[in-house]
């Protein structure tokens, strides 16, 4: 089978020279993670806050709201029923539509003419060595690329992917927008008191504001690069940065959009909103409170001409709904 050279390769480093898998080597490990900081410096797939009307999609936030309250007289019987007292309803507080997914121009491809631009790969079959082709860059480089990239793991791996949180700051990670992408509120349990009969109906509170990040890593520079034969110096030598970085991030930036054109490794990264692919980040929770309307029943005595009661939030915080921002690794259109 075909593999890929580093240079540690000839100086006797241990650095295998197969297909690149972070799992058995650390080395080919630091290359694909360079590609992804590449593509985190012109992310292709591209996700925007925008206030309203984003293309992914809407998701609500839910909470309850106090019932209306009631006054009758002592010669109506005194304080109304929690059977005559308006329950507790529930409210939309809010629909959020705010993430925008746009797909860029994609970059030039880089070329060969001469045929030694590219790294070299070991044909095991013919015995030799031999200067890789653009198929030969998309299966060996891009495609593992991809898969590290798009693998749902929000690291230094994952460069230009973008996930949720509700803390406004990530290590590793930009802030793309201070807008929330996502409020969940309830209602303010505490807000709602006897005294206060009849309450205001909608007393919220937010819990979380689930903000939309981009994954930053900082640059790193590989052990040992690829190597590639030096039509100029008839030598093999290694890759500077510039000549790897030159080829490999438009084609990362490439892929991304409009993947390799190899049916083997044919893949591009898309987003949504609670469908299929990698969960990105914290899940965006709605939650209220649990209580019955029953168990909100509240009364309160003002005179004989006035016995107020009414119904309010209570219970327990619960999750009624769960929102999540995903990313896959598709084949392409």
């Amino acid at each position: 089978m075909a593999g890929w050279l580093l240079q540690g390769d000839l100086t006797g480093a241990g650095v295998g020279i197969d297909m690149p898998n972070p799992a058995f080597d650390p080395y080919e490990g630091q290359v694909l993670r360079r590609i992804a900081y590449l593509y985190s410096l012109n992310t292709t797939v591209r996700l925007d806050v925008v206030n309203s009307g984003g293309n992914l999609g809407g998701i609500s936030d839910t909470r309850m709201q106090a019932g209306t309250s009631t006054s009758t007289t002592a010669a109506q019987g005194g304080f109304a029923t929690s059977g005559n007292t308006p329950n507790i309803s529930s409210l939309t507080g809010g629909t959020y539509a705010r993430i925008d997914q746009s797909i860029t121009s994609t970059p030039s491809l880089p070329t060969d003419t001469d045929l030694h631009r590219f790294p070299l790969l070991l044909n095991s079959t013919a015995g030799d060595l031999q200067s890789m082709d653009i198929n030969d860059c998309w299966q060996y480089f891009i495609a593992p690329a991809m898969a590290i990239i798009g693998n749902g793991t929000v690291d230094a791996n994952s460069g230009g992917m973008y996930h949720i949180s509700s803390s406004s700051s990530v290590s590793g990670s930009t802030r793309v927008s201070s807008t929330p992408v996502f409020v969940d509120t309830r209602a303010n349990a505490a807000a709602y008191t006897a005294g206060g009969i009849g309450e205001t109906q909608d007393q919220p509170t937010t819990i979380n504001n689930y903000y939309l990040h981009k994954v930053t890593p900082a640059a790193n520079t590989p052990s040992f690069m690829p190597v590639y034969w030096s039509y100029a110096n008839s030598d093999i030598r290694e890759m500077s940065l510039s000549m790897f970085d030159d080829i490999f991030g438009p084609m990362i930036q490439y892929a991304a959009v409009a993947g390799t054109g190899d049916p083997l490794h044919d893949a591009v990264i898309r987003y949504n909103i609670n469908g299929s692919g990698n969960t990105m980040g914290s899940i965006m929770a709605d939650t209220r409170l649990s209580g019955t309307s029953a168990s909100g029943y509240t009364q309160r005595f003002v005179s004989a001409s006035d016995y107020r009661t009414q119904e309010f939030p209570n219970g327990t915080p619960t999750t009624v709904a769960s929102h999540t921002l995903k990313s896959t690794i598709t084949n392409a259109p």
